[in-house]
């Protein structure tokens, strides 16, 4: 790709073939063992085809299909390096770039080690690296570490639109514990708008002052007649911290949130995203989290919003991971606008046919809308509401202001008669127009003036239904389009309609741009400079395009940042400085950090720089070790409370939501397993506990076995595969139980694979309803001696938590007490119930009639008999299902 850091290397045959392990090589013998001449490393610019035609273009809308299979790279050249190899060639030796035979490339997600350490150069040596001033002392470690707080600033809100934050009056009074007084009117629908009132005096220097809340509600408008239109609203009954949150994150400032698994920190910031685009119309927003994982799942809620899907941008490669239907790339957008602009133009050229209007002038460009939208749409819409005052709301006056089509008189085809014949029907006319004035006789009203006012009278159809100028368009529209329950109604209705049309053409004003750039790059860039509004990357993504974010001037306003606790300081600080200061200050309003000091830190790999150089403490963590003041949130609402026992220790005063408490699929027991979670002692394997095929991949057979053999177990008790995750805290470990997957069970396709078997620190930050945990080691405890580890290892699972390792090693390190004491609680062999399947009634944690396994041996020939059992069944039920089909046919034919 375009970016990418190659190699360049001449590779000749040495004279005697190595044969030994590359592992045993040092660095020096490398080379000379294996041949390696030259590597000389280089940056690609473009990519060529055979004809030459550049095929890096990186809209897939607009690539072209390359020409033959050869391809030509372009590459930037360390000019160093290359000085010094010309000098080199002078003095006679060996030429280096014509013997260059192999490239080589790093894996795509770690090629990108130069645009980051350019980034980090960059702001080492710039001047205008600056931080809000409010973060400014506590960003350098001194002064109050309360200081950015919101309500500590001048620039705390008041008045705060809540929309639909808050469900009805109740939850606004749970919401608010510590408040003074909370004036809520009766009757009060959401949305809500909240005015926040001092009520007293601080009770101590650097406190809070005691608050007064007055509530108010308002109406939303109705903004058209489709479906589609109706907002959508949040369902989650937010719990009063984070509400506290939510309001903390709207407010100018700092907000530090701390958030143990399951307590809806996404949720949580899905919905300040929600109030600050709603509340700040002209403000951008940039959402950075350290894993594409956790960026794509807060970006789906958001996608679910009442937010226009035009606003937002997914930047970075991890959009093919993306769940939607909607492509939310830089070029997926940009493609979106072209092809939205297409489909309006359209609907403008229907709206102008329904006015005899020429649809394809006024739909030929935007700026053509635009004119038409002037001249013709406000036009009607101004001239329906002076007919309506003439009218009035009875239609009393209905006569003066209906159009009622009246018999058209045959036209006089005067180019066909002479000029005598003319001049003699005039005469004629003029006769009768004065016989008709001497008669005076009144004129009888026409049939569909009668029509009107007898619906009118009925009340069956109101002057708003019958003078609205844009019934054709709205054809389309669920009917009928006025319910005709009153004036009013049906006014809002009318009202409805012409917002739509307002929010069309604002839609086409905004194609505009992407209809007058002419190239894909200028439509990208000011899809992100302009356009969109919602911006995602990860922190990898925003260090490598800073520098162009920079040169394209791009501003924005609020950063929101998940996964806070994983994620380096220095790439922390990046993400705060993605644009230019304006006359020496920073734009940023608003800083929100999310994440959880208690589980993973960031991954170091170098030890000296993890050891001596504090590289694996966060921004995030020093800020909480500076006791700078945090929203803990306290409810946790995605585990059995039993699960949770085995991690809510490690947090302040984390209680459980009322979904754990109360709903049954948290109440009842896993199917043909005795308890929700067990460790399960794993002896020896055929004389072997963890071995080390290569150093530091370590496996373990048995345990490899006993988990893919549980999964199978659970898969016959009629457990879905994708609701089972297996873990492990080794990637050796991880690779031997894919192969043990793939030769028992993958090929089958009554077990299949589980949803992921991947590692404990990659599954940070996702769960799954059962998951099975391998922890490989029988020597040594290893890095599981770090408790944060352990805290993500239990915290993954909803429902069901198997944990299989060497009991007698853990239970004697003492960071790990805490939990394995918990463990020791219940039996260390697994515990099933071999006559239950899925949806049993039995309570959870209430074993019926236990089998404990004795062994791998054993559980392996207690799934071998259920397996026989159930296809007995499964043959039974077939021979019956033919029995009694062919008793049915059988009097038939006789």
């Amino acid at each position: 790709r375009e970016h990418d850091v190659i190699f360049l290397i001449c590779i000749e045959a040495p004279e005697e073939p190595y044969e030994g392990k590359i592992a045993d090589l040092s660095v020096s013998e490398f080379p000379e063992k294996l041949g390696v001449m030259t590597v000389r490393g280089a940056e690609v610019t473009e990519l060529l085809d055979e004809e030459g035609n550049v095929i890096s273009d990186p809209n897939p809308a607009e690539r072209k299909t390359p020409v033959g299979d050869n391809r030509v790279a372009r590459v930037l050249l360390d000019p160093a390096q290359y000085h010094a190899d010309l000098e080199a060639t002078a003095e006679g030796k060996r030429e280096v770039y014509g013997g260059l035979n192999l490239i080589m490339r790093r894996k795509p997600k770690e090629n990108n080690f130069k645009a980051i350490l350019q980034t980090i150069r960059s702001l080492m040596t710039s001047e205008d690296t600056v931080v809000p001033s409010w973060l400014h002392d506590l960003f350098l470690g001194y002064g109050d570490p309360g200081a950015a707080q919101y309500w500590k600033l001048p620039t705390a809100l008041t008045k705060i639109d809540f929309r639909d934050t808050f469900l009805d009056q109740d939850h606004i009074l749970e919401s608010f514990p510590d408040a003074e007084d909370i004036d809520i009117p009766d009757d009060l629908e959401r949305p809500f708008r909240l005015e926040f009132e001092n009520a007293g005096a601080p009770p101590a220097p650097g406190q809070r002052a005691p608050e007064r809340i007055v509530a108010s509600a308002y109406k939303l408008p109705n903004m058209g007649p489709y479906p589609e239109c109706k907002p959508r609203e949040n369902k989650v009954r937010f719990t009063p911290v984070q509400v506290e949150a939510i309001r903390s994150g709207v407010n100018p400032g700092l907000t530090m949130v701390v958030g143990p698994p399951g307590t809806g920190k996404t949720d949580t910031a899905v919905q300040v995203v929600n109030l600050l685009f709603h509340n700040f119309p002209d403000q951008k927003i940039v959402l950075v989290a350290h894993s594409n994982q956790a960026l794509n799942d807060l970006f789906e809620k958001i996608v679910a919003l009442d937010i226009p899907e035009r606003y937002l941008l997914r930047l970075g490669r991890g959009i093919d991971e993306l769940d939607a239907k909607q492509d939310f790339s830089k070029w997926g957008r940009v493609n979106h606008m072209l092809q939205r602009r297409l489909d309006l133009l359209a609907k403008v050229e229907r709206m102008a046919e329904t006015f005899g209007v020429s649809g394809e002038d006024a739909a030929y460009t935007c700026e053509n809308a635009q004119h038409f939208f002037l001249h013709h749409v406000q036009y009607r819409w101004a001239d329906f509401q002076k007919k309506l005052g003439i009218a009035g709301k009875d239609g009393a006056n209905i006569h003066k202001v209906l159009e009622v089509k009246r018999p058209a008189v045959p036209e006089r085809k005067a180019k066909k008669r002479k000029l005598a014949d003319c001049v003699e029907q005039e005469e004629e006319d003029a006769e009768e127009d004065i016989a008709a004035k001497e008669v005076e006789k009144p004129e009888e009203e026409p049939e569909e003036l009668k029509h009107a006012k007898a619906l009118l009278s009925k009340g069956s159809r109101t002057v708003v239904a019958m003078l609205f100028p844009f019934t054709e368009f709205f054809a389309d529209a669920p009917q009928p389009l006025f319910t005709a329950e009153s004036y009013e109604a049906d006014l809002e209705i009318a009202m409805g309609c012409y917002r739509y049309l307002q929010n069309l053409f604002k839609e086409i004003e905004e194609c505009h741009a992407f209809e007058l750039l002419r190239n894909s790059h200028d439509r990208g860039n000011y899809l992100i400079t302009t356009h969109a509004r919602i911006i995602a990357m990860t922190c990898t993504h925003a260090a490598l395009t800073r520098s162009t974010l920079v040169g394209l001037n791009f501003k924005y306003d609020n950063l929101i940042m998940e996964e806070s606790a994983q994620i380096l300081e220095v790439e922390t600080f990046i993400p705060m400085l993605l644009q230019s200061s304006e006359q020496g200050m920073s734009r940023l309003k608003r800083v929100m950090f999310i994440g959880d000091h208690h589980q993973l830190p960031p991954v170091v790999k170098n030890r000296a720089f993890q050891k001596y150089g504090h590289l694996d403490q966060s921004l995030y963590a020093r800020f909480v070790r500076l006791k700078t003041p945090t929203v803990d949130l306290n409810l946790q609402g995605r585990a059995r409370t039993a699960i949770a026992e085995l991690y809510s220790w490690r947090y302040k005063d984390l209680g459980n939501l009322s979904n754990v408490l109360t709903e049954k699929r948290y109440l009842t027991a896993n199917a043909g397993l005795s308890y929700d979670y067990q460790f399960v002692d794993v002896a020896d394997f055929e004389g072997q506990g963890e071995t080390q095929p290569m150093p530091y991949f370590y496996q373990n057979l048995g345990e490899a076995e006993f988990c893919v053999a549980l999964f199978m177990y659970m898969r016959l008790c009629g457990v879905p595969a994708a609701r089972i995750s297996i873990l492990s805290t080794y990637n050796g470990q991880k690779a031997l139980i894919r192969d043990v997957i793939r030769q028992r069970c993958a090929w089958n396709p009554l077990f299949g694979e589980p949803s992921k078997v991947t590692t404990v620190d990659r599954f940070q930050g996702q769960q799954n309803d059962f998951v099975i945990v391998s922890l490989v080691r029988t020597q040594h405890v290893g890095h599981l001696r770090d408790i944060r580890r352990l805290i993500v290892l239990v915290s993954r699972a909803r429902f069901g938590l198997y944990v299989f390792g060497r009991f007698g090693l853990f239970e004697n390190c003492f960071e790990l007490a805490p939990v394995f004491t918990r463990f020791a609680k219940r039996p260390r062999q697994l515990s099933l119930e071999l006559e239950e399947q899925e949806g049993t009634e039995r309570a959870a944690g209430e074993p019926n009639n236990p089998t404990l396994v004795k062994d791998l041996q054993h559980m392996w020939s207690l799934l071998q008999e259920r397996m026989q059992a159930q296809f007995k069944a499964a043959a039974q039920v077939v021979a019956q299902s033919r029995g009694s089909a062919a008793s049915a046919i059988g009097p038939a034919a006789s």
